[in-house]
């Protein structure tokens, strides 16, 4: 028969052994995480370095984009409001007419005790929901002009993550050939967003 002392000393292993494999397991996603965004970050830095569909004009001087480190809390769960029979809005663009996207939803989420809303757009033939958005490292930290998340997933029941380590500049801070959506006055947050990528420094034209 198993002495009480020795069966309450058995029990307080177990539970350490799981707490222990619980943050080993933690650890272990965190840095497949991590490591799985930095591998996407230097592969988008070989296309814009190589690739003919580059929209970095000066690509032989192009030394990488600037990003923040991964950082898992950016990881931002929501709760989503379908928008019912939602109509085309025309969102303004930099250097050409407003073009029509379908607003798909509404993110809710809390963030340091206030709750902020985000709209969610759909465009014709894309495979993922797009956010443009403006925060208030914007002009400082980041591109003045707000930041993309291209692909979100869609929404498969009441809940999304938005993932700010994948927000990206418009390829107009890039080149001004190009034209891009501007980011909707719903989607403007008052706090920064220290996720994603950084303001672009384009190459110098003084020569090394």
């Amino acid at each position: 028969m198993i002495k009480p002392k020795f069966l309450l000393f058995l029990v307080a292993i177990i539970a350490l052994a799981l707490i222990v494999f619980v943050v080993v397991s933690e650890q272990n996603d965190t840095q497949a995480y991590i490591q799985k965004i930095e591998i996407e970050r230097e592969q988008r830095n070989q296309t814009f370095k190589i690739s003919a569909e580059s929209p970095i004009a000066k690509r032989d001087s192009f030394q990488g984009l600037q990003y923040f480190p991964p950082n898992p809390d950016w990881r931002i769960k929501a709760r989503v409001e379908y928008i019912k029979k939602g109509k085309p809005v025309a969102i303004a663009m930099t250097k050409s007419d407003p073009e029509p996207y379908l607003p798909y939803a509404y993110a809710y989420f809390s963030y340091q005790g206030k709750e902020y809303k985000l709209m969610l757009l759909h465009k014709t033939g894309d495979k993922f929901l797009f956010l443009p958005f403006y925060d208030a490292s914007n002009g400082k930290e980041t591109y003045k002009g707000g930041r993309y998340i291209n692909n979100v997933a869609f929404p498969k029941g009441e809940q999304i993550v938005l993932d700010f380590n994948y927000a990206t500049n418009p390829y107009c801070v890039y080149n001004p050939d190009y034209t891009c959506p501007i980011p909707p006055k719903e989607n403007k947050l008052d706090f920064p967003i220290l996720a994603g990528e950084k303001m672009y420094q384009p190459p110098s034209d003084k020569s090394p």
